[in-house]
Formats: C-alpha cells, structure tokens, sequence
C-alpha cells in the first residue's frame, strides 16, 4: 500500500529580514527529521516540495539527515502549488480591514520592532478572514467570502 508523507517547513524567520527563510530553530528542526526519517528507515519513491525558500531550506535540512546516513532521497519536484499564501498580501489587508488595531499601526509606522507582533496580528486574523479576498486553489479565481 502506498503512503503519503506531508511535512510543513521548519519554523520561518518572523525574526528576518526576509520571512520565507528558516529561522535557526526551524533548520534544526529540519535537520532532525531528516535524521529521525533516515534513521527510522522512511524510504521514498519520490519527493515534491513548493517553491518557497522555506521549502528549499527544510528539504536540504531532511536531505543533510539521508546524506549523512548514506541513505538515498529523491530529487524533490518543485510545485508551486504547495506554496502558502502571500503573508505580505494578508497583513495588508488586515491592515486595510482593521487599520485601529495596535499592531496594525505599529507595522504601518515600520516600528514593530519586536517579531512577536506578527504573531499578535495573525491570530486576529481568523474573524477577519472572510472579508479578505484570496485565490481559490483549484480556478486561481479570486473570491470574497462573506
């Protein structure tokens, strides 16, 4: 019977410059399950990853685990459909949709010096999801939900 393994990235770097990096954390954490698969005897035919830099970065911190066992991966598949939203494209329009909110301001002013505000902002994010408009997977349609 076949299995499917599906891995999210490490933990991105709310604490960079550029968020679609890892952060230290999150390439530690890659490098773990690289060795934890290669060591629990996880074979695989084939291996597909998204575009993202963070996808790069947790696959080449799985493969460091294979290699240093000397245990075959697959080349991975590159599919940008397993890409995540544009994180840039959701605080905007929470901003747009909340434009009081604390961290809102904060952000707009370039003075949320401290990377938890980020995670403070997101999880407002659930009320105001459906007035934010996204693509639908599988038309690439835009929808507003309501």
């Amino acid at each position: 019977m076949s299995q499917l393994l599906v891995v999210r990235h490490g933990q991105a770097g709310f604490d960079r410059d550029d968020y679609d990096q890892l952060s230290d954390a999150g390439a530690r954490q890659a490098a773990l399950l690289g060795q934890w698969l290669s060591a629990g005897g996880h074979v695989f035919e084939s291996v597909a990853r998204g575009a993202m830099v963070r996808h790069r970065e947790t696959l080449a911190g799985i493969r460091r685990g294979y290699d240093d066992a000397g245990t075959h991966l697959p080349e991975a598949v590159c599919l940008s459909g397993l890409d995540e939203f544009d994180h840039k494209d959701v605080l905007a329009a929470f901003a747009q949709a909340e434009p009081r909110h604390p961290d809102a301001v904060a952000l707009a002013a370039g003075r949320a010096g401290d990377p938890r505000a980020i995670y403070r902002y997101l999880r407002t994010l659930p009320p105001i999801y459906n007035k934010v408009p996204h693509e639908h997977a599988d038309s690439g349609e835009v929808h507003q939900h309501h």
